[in-house]
C-alpha cells in the first residue's frame, strides 16, 4: 500500500477489513476483532465513533408483492447508533463494502494484484463515503452542512466536496433547526445573503461565491 501518508490510516483499515473478510460466508462467526474492524472502517468513512455493528437479517417489503427482500443480504450485520436505532445509511453502506470484498475474493484467478486492487477500490469507497464537513457561518455557531445522500438503489454515492461548484440557491440545511440554507447574490450592490428558510437566521457578505471553498473563505475567521 505504499504511496500513501504514513499517518494515513485508512489503507491499513481496508488491508485488514479485506483480508478479514473477503473469505466471509453466511454464518461465519463474529469475533470482538471483526466487530473492531468494521467500527474502524466505518468510523473512517464517517458515519462517527457511536455505532455498534450487530449480526441480524433485515428485511424491505418488494412493492405490490408478498415478497421480502434481504436489505443487508451481504454481511448480515445491521448498525445500531447511540440511541439504538437503525442506521439506515450505515447499514447500507456496510452490506456494499462487504460485497465488494466477497466479489473479489470469490475469484478463481485472486492473486495479489486482485487483493490490491480491492483494497484500493475499498479505499476509494471509505474517502468517497466521507460528509462534506459543513460550514460555521455565524460567531454564535450556526453551521450549514449538506442534505443527506439522496438514494437511488446504492449506498456508495459521493459527497459535496469544497471544489464543488454551487448551481442552486440552496446551499444545505441549518444544523439545529433542519432548515434549507439559501444563498442569494445582489449584482448591484456585490454583497450576498446566507439565510436559513425556517428560523430566519441571515448573514450577509461582500463578494459572490462560486465555489463551496469560496463560501468556507467568507466565514474563515
Amino acid at each position: 500500500m505504499g504511496g500513501y501518508d504514513i499517518l494515513d490510516v485508512i489503507p491499513i483499515r481496508a488491508a485488514e477489513f479485506y483480508d478479514a473478510f473477503s473469505k466471509w460466508y453466511k454464518g461465519s462467526q463474529l469475533t470482538k476483532k471483526h466487530v473492531t474492524l468494521v467500527k474502524e472502517v466505518l468510523e473512517s468513512a464517517g458515519f462517527g465513533s457511536k455505532i455498534s455493528p450487530e449480526e441480524g437479517i433485515l428485511y424491505a417489503e418488494i412493492a405490490d408483492t408478498n415478497r421480502q427482500l434481504e436489505r443487508n443480504s451481504w454481511s448480515h450485520l445491521i448498525v445500531w447508533d447511540a440511541k439504538r436505532r437503525e442506521h439506515v445509511w450505515a447499514t447500507g453502506w456496510l452490506d456494499c463494502a462487504f460485497n465488494l470484498v466477497i466479489r473479489a475474493g470469490e475469484l478463481t484467478y485472486h492473486t495479489d494484484t486482485v487483493r490490491h486492487d480491492g483494497i484500493l477500490q475499498l479505499v476509494k469507497e471509505i474517502r468517497r463515503s466521507q460528509p462534506w464537513p459543513g460550514i460555521r457561518f455565524t460567531k454564535k455557531g450556526d453551521c450549514v452542512v449538506e442534505p443527506k445522500p439522496w438514494y437511488d438503489g446504492h449506498f456508495f454515492v459521493d459527497h459535496r466536496r469544497d471544489g464543488d461548484k454551487i448551481t442552486n440557491t440552496n446551499v444545505g440545511v441549518h444544523v439545529g433547526c433542519n432548515g434549507i440554507v439559501s444563498l442569494h447574490y445582489n449584482s448591484v450592490t456585490g454583497w450576498s445573503i446566507l439565510r436559513c428558510i425556517k428560523c430566519g437566521t441571515m448573514v450577509e457578505y461582500h463578494g459572490k461565491a462560486a465555489y463551496y471553498k469560496d463560501l468556507r473563505e467568507f466565514f474563515t475567521v
